[in-house]
């Protein structure tokens, strides 16, 4: 990187911390919460066919499933925690039969198996004191346990001959993962922030609200919208069980017009903010800190298949197999991550991410151990622009270096950027143009591979003619022949 290239990051990022702290974005907080779900699915199905042709065929199939989920999430502005845990088992059972009319073959197969996965995960984020300083932690562990086993009978009467077959296998994996963060800033989701100013606009231009709202009401909204994920752990269906929390803050205020809310504006409320941009997910501050972790891998599959064969002599064959494998993988990776988020006003979102890790790895293969650099790096731009115009900018580099214990070296590098513009006129125009280009290289000895992609994509979907006219029922709906008429 030249001397004008490092200058310019350093400027960006002291820029960003102090232009995030004058956003309206920083003032949002985390509102206290506590959410909890747990839930038991069954699920159970048999079926039968049955085929008769030169041959006849009948199957029977029977499943059936059981799962078991439960969480718990409390979470404050200083603190975090969760627990999460699932399990579930599936079973299944087939038996099958094919015979000739004349009797000359018959077969029967019996298959059966049964599987059980239990995953936790728990996770802890924790700022110490006052102080930006944060420390965080996230375990997972995952079991898997599965047993198969099947039968196969075939036999011959028009040349004496049989077969049986016999086969079960039994594996279990397992998966521990650690890691640990502590660093310096935060980051916080302030999504909810943009949602309150996007509803109070489409309120005020619909009508439904006779003046803005007050700063009470919008923060009250911006803590609701960033709980509106929790109502699904309560709720079934949580929207209007969201929306009615909504209406009861807007209404407390007093900021509903006399006639309040109708159709139009319900609905209004819920669209999402740009045809190309459903979600526009607005985080705020940055971070800097090391990135520890740790895992390892666990795996035992035992495998028995017995034969018993009757040739066309009649002479009785027996033959037994057994097979038990075992494999294990632990890592170690030890690195650092730097990332920033700065909205700009309420319409634009900037941000920048950084990270390193150094990770070794040991494994029952050969070669059986290694170590790897990885690196990788990213700014990406979004602005929206009256829920009209869209525009995406990005750019990102990663970077890996893996050495083997066989004095092997494999490094390979990738880089991606590009453009995305896009114009939404409701009942009108759609408009997208997107231009871009990755690039992958991978300078092994003797060979070297580039490779270079580039992609531009335009889409156009333009309504010239619509009209709708059922007199005494609606209103007569248009869309004029001349210039579209703004909303």
């Amino acid at each position: 990187m030249n001397r004008g290239l490092r200058l310019a990051a350093i400027a960006i990022v002291s820029f960003l911390p102090t232009h995030a702290r004058a956003s309206e974005f920083s003032d949002f907080r985390i509102p206290a919460h506590t959410w909890s779900t747990g839930s038991v699915t069954f699920n159970g199905s048999g079926n039968r066919s049955r085929l008769n042709a030169d041959q006849s065929y009948e199957t029977h199939r029977l499943n059936g499933s059981l799962g078991l989920r439960g969480s718990i999430v409390r979470e404050t502005e200083p603190w975090q925690a969760s627990l999460q845990l699932d399990a579930s088992g599936f079973g299944v059972r087939q038996d099958a039969s094919n015979h000739t009319h004349d009797g000359s073959i018959a077969e029967e197969n019996e298959h059966g198996g049964d599987s059980e996965h239990i995953q936790t995960v728990a996770e802890l984020r924790a700022y110490l004191g006052e102080s930006p300083y944060s420390i965080a932690m996230r375990g997972t562990s995952r079991h898997r346990f599965d047993r198969f086993h099947s039968e196969e009978r075939r036999q011959e009467s028009l040349i004496p001959a049989s077969r049986d077959f016999e086969e079960d296998v039994r594996a279990f994996r397992e998966d521990l993962d650690l890691d640990l963060t502590f660093g310096l800033g935060r980051v916080r989701d302030a999504t909810g922030v943009y949602q309150t100013w996007l509803l109070e606009r489409r309120w005020l231009a619909t009508g439904a609200l006779q003046r803005r709202l007050s700063p009470e009401a919008r923060q009250r909204l911006a803590e609701l919208f960033y709980l509106e994920r929790s109502f699904a752990a309560v709720h079934d269906r949580p929207d209007k069980r969201f929306w009615n929390e909504v209406e009861r803050i807007v209404r407390d205020d007093g900021a509903f017009s006399a006639d309040g809310l109708d159709a139009y504006s319900v609905l209004r409320a819920i669209e999402p903010p740009h045809d190309r941009t459903p979600v526009f997910v607005r985080q705020v501050g940055w971070f800097a800190g090391p990135v520890v972790g740790v895992g390892s891998r666990r795996s035992h599959q035992h495998q028995r298949m017995r034969e018993f064969l009757i040739d066309t002599g009649g002479t009785p064959t027996e033959s037994e197999a057994e097979l038990r494998t075992r494999a294990y993988e632990d890592f170690f990776a030890a690195g650092a991550r730097a990332e920033a988020f700065v909205p700009i006003g309420m319409e634009g979102q900037f941000q920048i991410r950084s990270e390193v890790r150094h990770l070794t790895t040991d494994s029952g293969f050969r070669p059986s151990a290694f170590e790897s650099v990885e690196m990788s790096s990213g700014v990406a731009y979004t602005h929206l622009w009256n829920e009209r115009w869209s525009f995406q900018g990005w750019a990102s580099h990663a970077r890996s270096i893996t050495e083997f214990d066989t004095f092997t070296e494999m490094s390979t590098w990738m880089v991606n950027y590009g453009v995305d513009l896009g114009f939404f006129l409701e009942d009108h125009l759609r408009m997208s143009v997107t231009v871009g280009e990755s690039q992958y290289r991978q300078p092994n000895v003797p060979s070297d591979l580039y490779r270079r992609t580039g992609e531009i994509s335009v889409g156009l979907s333009y309504r010239f003619l619509g009209f709708l006219d059922a007199p005494g029922l609606v209103n007569t709906h248009r869309i004029p022949l001349g210039p579209p008429r703004a909303d």
